[in-house]
């Protein structure tokens, strides 16, 4: 390798490590939250209706979230079920983690089942709000050797802004377009 080349590696190293701040296994956390105009146990509801997903985010990150055996609902996930989950670009099989009346939460290992160098905490609250709306709460907690990569301003920013998107579709699905709630 070429001084040149090595130093430019040199440097996209400390940069990388400048942004990590700290060990490795730091985890990267991202969060989102929006107010819905519905009480939580229908946010809820409609929320984990997750054939209608492509109905309310047809262009948004979440493709599909499928329980596992084909023919459960999201209703019917318990602790320990699985899922398969379509994500952007990518395919995950995260295990059910709780689905109760104010939160639903997997855990996903990415990319490779078995080697765990990246895991995902995705989590999705119902919160009573103000006039009996929802703060619906959108995050997800990374962890794992690989989990700094995550914490890099762009994946950070693009993530962030992935969740939001999906947030207001999900808030124009229930309250209507129109200002009319589809409850």
């Amino acid at each position: 390798m070429s001084p040149k080349a090595s130093k430019g590696l040199q440097v996209i190293e400390k940069e990388i490590m400048s942004s990590s701040s700290s060990t490795p296994e730091k985890p990267a956390t991202y969060s989102s939250s929006i107010t819905i105009s519905a009480p939580p146990h229908i946010v809820r509801e409609m929320f984990l209706d997750f054939t209608q997903i492509p109905t309310y985010s047809p262009n948004g990150f979440i493709k599909s979230l499928q329980p596992l055996p084909v023919g459960k609902t999201g209703h019917d996930l318990r602790e320990g079920d699985l899922m398969k989950n379509s994500l952007g670009g990518i395919t995950v099989y995260p295990t059910v983690l709780s689905n109760t009346p104010t939160e639903f939460r997997w855990r996903g290992p990415w990319p490779y089942k078995y080697f765990n160098l990246l895991t995902g905490y995705h989590i999705f609250k119902f919160l009573p709000a103000e006039n009996g709306a929802t703060t619906f709460v959108h995050e997800e907690n990374f962890e794992g050797v690989l989990a700094w990569l995550m914490r890099l301003d762009g994946v950070a920013k693009k993530t962030v802004l992935k969740f939001e998107s999906f947030n207001q579709d999900l808030k124009n699905w229930i309250e209507g377009e129109d200002g009319k709630k589809v409850v």
